[in-house]
């Protein structure tokens, strides 16, 4: 199931490409859009392996858009507590960033902060087993001593999150032209970040 809170992820399409990978897309009505409201999701590629659980990941040939590339490693951050990344920072980015195992009750991503550090969070809940983005709350389990990766697409009030290629959640977040940054959180425990990618995203309209 992919579309969690009512019609903001529907309509689905799909290829199979030549080299045999299973590509799907969907329509996204969501409310509150910037712009337009009406939109396609990024494509991305499903495969079912031998333990039977979905994978969803990114297409790959969205890396060709990829520039301006930085990365950052080995943070941490205390229980109860937040902190902005220094450089990564924008509204048309691609993140890729690894949390080593930890025993928080909530830990994410802010995205969309403003200068005091108040953003739009990317929460998962290993509790009750849950991914939360704005109205939108998915099942998402991270197993014992699993790491958790999260591939955070943004693109100006669009916001797709790919979690351990086993769920992806799609949103839509309103925000002034400076309100760019990004942060980690955590609750309940302290958090330890294995590694944080950005890039900044190029359009798919090439001149």
């Amino acid at each position: 199931m992919m579309n969690w809170q009512g019609w903001e992820f529907f309509a689905p399409e799909s290829l199979l490409t030549k080299d045999g990978r299973r590509v799907m897309w969907a329509w996204c009505k969501i409310d509150n859009a910037q712009t337009q409201s009406d939109i396609q999701s990024l494509p991305r590629e499903l495969s079912l392996p031998e333990d039977g659980v979905l994978r969803i990941k990114p297409l790959r040939e969205l890396e060709s858009l990829r520039g301006d590339e930085k990365s950052v490693s080995a943070i941490s951050i205390k229980s109860d507590s937040s902190r902005m990344l220094d450089g990564i920072a924008g509204d048309t980015l691609e993140l890729d960033i690894t949390f080593q195992p930890t025993a928080a009750k909530e830990y994410g991503v802010n995205v969309f902060c403003d200068a005091k550090g108040a953003g739009f969070p990317i929460t998962v809940k290993p509790e009750s087993k849950n991914l939360v983005m704005g109205n939108s709350e998915a099942s998402f389990e991270v197993k014992p001593g699993e790491a958790l990766n999260l591939r955070i697409f943004l693109d100006k009030g669009m916001v797709e999150v790919f979690a351990n290629e086993r769920q992806s959640v799609v949103s839509m977040q309103p925000h002034k032209p400076e309100e760019v940054g990004v942060g980690i959180f955590s609750k309940g425990a302290d958090v330890e970040v294995k590694d944080i990618k950005s890039w900044k995203m190029q359009s798919i309209y090439q001149k």
